[in-house]
C-alpha cells in the first residue's frame, strides 16, 4: 500500500494520548480521520482510558472533526487547545437521556 500519513500516539494505564495525526492531502476528506478516532475510541472504551490530544487553535479542520467525535476542550490558550474523550463521559450522557 501508499503511506496516507502519519500516527503517534503515547500510550500510559491512564491514557492514550494523540501526539500526530497528519493525512497527506489526497487522504483528507474522505473518512480516515473519524476512522483513527473511532478505532481510538473503541480501545480506550476497552481498556477504561482516557484519549487526549492537544490542537493548535488555527487547525480549524482538526478541531471540527474531534468534536464531531466527542472531543471537549480541556484547557486553551492562545496557540494550543487541549481536548479529550472519555467512554465514561459518554455512559453517563446516555445514562441521563434516558
Amino acid at each position: 500500500g501508499v503511506p496516507i500519513g502519519r500516527l503517534v500516539l503515547d500510550r500510559n494505564d491512564e491514557r492514550i494520548h494523540l501526539v500526530d495525526m497528519a493525512l497527506m492531502p489526497g487522504a483528507r476528506g474522505q473518512g480516515t480521520g473519524g476512522a483513527i478516532l473511532r478505532m481510538l475510541q473503541q480501545l480506550a472504551g476497552d481498556s477504561a482510558l482516557l484519549v487526549t490530544l492537544r490542537v493548535n487553535v488555527a487547525n480549524t479542520g482538526a478541531r471540527q472533526l474531534y468534536r464531531r467525535h466527542g472531543f471537549a476542550t480541556h484547557e486553551s490558550n492562545a496557540v494550543q487547545e487541549s481536548m479529550h474523550w472519555c467512554a465514561l463521559d459518554k455512559a453517563s450522557a446516555a445514562a441521563a437521556a434516558a
